[in-house]
């Protein structure tokens, strides 16, 4: 876990050193990426509680962290919640989002997709099953010119 944390802030350390360009238009993957092999029971491997940590840097070099709690029900549905500092005034810290909804794929090798209903989808792999429950997420956002690595755990 630690190791993907500094691995994580070191792309972001990275991203930062190398200024990149500032006036990228943020757009999503066309087409939109699907799972080829999942099914009701990859669906229910993914299910409960996430607790996330993520660290993004968007396409003006602002770096953000923030706590995400992701909720799957199993059947390829479920709610995504967050808390970030990433406020453009006043206090630096927003207070967690209502509930947003979400659908998701897994694939068999245990990669897939996370939808949100506003956003491009997160690319993902979950894995370290107990009891047919991965307890253990990586995400990544597919936005264009975001830098975004989402660390989650099944609580």
């Amino acid at each position: 876990m630690k190791q993907m944390l500094f691995l994580t802030l070191s792309a972001c350390a990275v991203a930062l050193a190398l200024d990149l360009p500032v006036a990228r238009a943020q757009t999503c993957p066309s087409p939109l990426p699907s799972c080829s092999t999942s099914s009701g029971t990859t669906l229910a491997q993914v299910t409960g509680n996430y607790v996330c940590t993520s660290v993004a840097v968007d396409n003006t070099n602002t770096v953000s962290g923030s706590l995400v709690v992701l909720t799957f029900n199993g059947a390829g549905t479920g709610t995504l919640t967050s808390a970030n500092n990433s406020n453009a005034s006043g206090s630096t810290f927003e207070d967690f989002s209502a509930p947003a909804a979400i659908t998701y794929c897994v694939n068999t090798d245990g990669t897939g997709y996370v939808f949100p209903t506003s956003g491009c989808p997160l690319a993902g792999v979950f894995d370290n099953a107990v009891s047919t429950v991965f307890q253990e997420g990586r995400l990544i956002d597919t936005t264009e010119g975001n830098a975004e690595a989402i660390v989650c755990n099944h609580q």
